[in-house]
């Protein structure tokens, strides 16, 4: 076989195999909307994620990044994709129905309310989605 194809072969195989290890068997597959090579020769990524919103009230986040939950536009991501809090501070960008707000990670969502995907938004910031009384809306949000 030419070696051109043999390394498409096995490109192929191995990113497959990081694909299949990185998602826990007990969880449903992430969804993924959109992925955009941005550095080729990094293989950098971003990608659009899609899950669901619901308000949070923490008053202190595992981030150790001081907050106020009734002022500001933050968020509480879930377990799977926060790592040992991997994405404290960063940015995101959350759309609802043609709305758009960013917010920084200040908190950890237990996976029993943020499945893959999900994340729990201070009241003022689900408020500039939807009512609060919505209570859970779906989401897309990518990181900024």
């Amino acid at each position: 076989m030419p070696f051109l194809y043999k390394f498409a072969v096995f490109t192929t195989i191995a990113v497959a195999a990081l694909v299949a290890v990185a998602v826990p068997l007990d969880y449903p597959p992430p969804q993924v909307t959109e992925i955009v090579v941005k550095y080729p020769s990094l293989i950098v990524v971003s990608a659009t994620f899609v899950g669901d919103a619901t308000v949070f009230q923490s008053k202190t986040g595992t981030c150790g990044i001081p907050f106020d939950v009734t002022k500001d536009m933050v968020v509480a991501m879930n377990q799977l994709q926060m790592g040992k809090n991997a994405e404290c501070g960063k940015t995101i960008r959350i759309s609802y129905k043609g709305q758009n707000v960013t917010a920084n990670i200040v908190d950890t969502c237990h996976s029993k309310y943020c499945p893959f995907g999900s994340l729990g938004l201070s009241p003022p910031l689900f408020a500039q989605l939807a009512p609060l009384d919505k209570g859970l809306i779906s989401i897309e949000w990518q990181f900024m």
